[in-house]
């Protein structure tokens, strides 16, 4: 999926490359329906996300006995695919050619997410192996993912320049984001299992469901962004967007363990969009949109085993995303 994103972004490139060089010169219009004080908008499509999630934890430990341990970082992590298929809805309202308000909700359409990756290290260390290294691979894990994810969006964005050709706004949102995973089918290997046991350890697999994953991000964010204008009928416009506070928090549960974790994490996240439009009447127009966000957030995990508290630890959590959409649209 990430090499067909690719292809698609540069197929769209030169698309618009060619668009620009090759349009008739035309009188440009600031928008098809200027005069008109409310112009409302409405766009359905689909498209895809690729990216992963990934959480690490390690360091500091402070245990329910009262004890304190300071361990390597990261002793576990854990990586998420996030590759499906989606579908979007969205809902826009211009005020004068300066105020848009702006709604929209991305749903999954699929559900095989790829492949979960567990990794932990220093395992036979921590067991009482004082001559094994606290930072060697010892176990290691694949399963197959299955991914619901839902993305909310509304933002207010005000364009405080407009040209014959460009135009300029600055903006305010804020973005939801909840991904719930279901895992199994998981097969675990020991790869340092030869090094310190002096054989090859054979793997481990174990059908059915392992592990259930939930993670919930809040970002609200600032952004500024450009439009410019070819032609009367194409439209481009990219927007670039930070946050300096977003909320995060997940909750694993490993249900061969019994061993529930839940974090509480603060950290940033920046936001990158492209969207070319294409306005065929007066009415309807289609889009091509591609986007990226990535977030970095730090915090602490409880973890709890048996439903008794058992230690804190600290946490990170560090995700990429993609999404590549075609919508198509009506001006009402």
């Amino acid at each position: 999926m990430k090499k067909l994103l690719c292809i698609v972004i540069m197929v769209f490139i030169f698309e618009v490359e060619g668009f620009s060089l090759n349009t008739h010169r035309q009188q440009d219009r600031a928008h098809f329906t200027a005069g008109t004080n409310l112009i409302i908008e409405v766009n359905a499509g689909a498209g895809m996300m690729t990216g992963d999630t990934t959480y690490q934890i390690g360091g500091r430990a402070d245990y329910s006995d009262g004890t304190r341990d300071y361990l390597r970082f990261p002793i576990s992590e854990l990586k998420f695919p996030l590759d499906v298929f989606m579908a979007s809805f969205d809902v826009t309202a211009e005020y004068k050619n300066k105020w848009i308000l702006g709604m929209g909700a991305k749903k999954n359409i699929t559900h095989d997410a790829g492949k979960l990756e567990d990794s932990d290290w220093g395992i036979y260390y921590l067991n009482g192996c004082w001559t094994c290294s606290a930072g060697s691979l010892d176990i290691y894990s694949e399963s197959d993912a299955s991914l619901d994810a839902l993305i909310i969006e509304i933002n207010m964005r005000y364009r405080f320049y407009t040209g014959s050709k460009w135009s300029f706004f600055t903006g305010l949102g804020n973005r939801y984001e909840k991904y719930t995973f279901d895992v199994g089918n998981l097969e675990q290997w020991y790869p340092s299992g030869d090094t310190y046991m002096g054989y090859d350890t054979s793997p481990v697999t174990v059908d059915g469901q392992v592990l259930k994953y939930a993670i919930s991000y809040n970002i609200p964010y600032i952004e500024v962004g450009t439009s410019i204008r070819s032609g009367s009928r194409f439209i481009l416009e990219s927007r670039w967007g930070f946050s300096l506070y977003v909320r995060v928090e997940d909750k694993d549960n490993h249900i061969l363990r019994d061993k529930v974790s839940e974090g509480d994490l603060l950290g940033f996240a920046g936001l990158l969009s492209l969207e070319g439009r294409y306005h065929y009447t007066k009415h309807l127009f289609s889009t091509l949109s591609i986007s990226y966000r990535h977030v970095y957030a730090e915090g602490t995990q409880e973890q709890y085993f048996g439903g008794k508290s058992y230690a804190e630890i600290d946490q990170e959590i560090e995700s990429h995303q993609g999404l590549l959409f075609l919508r198509a649209g009506y001006v009402f």
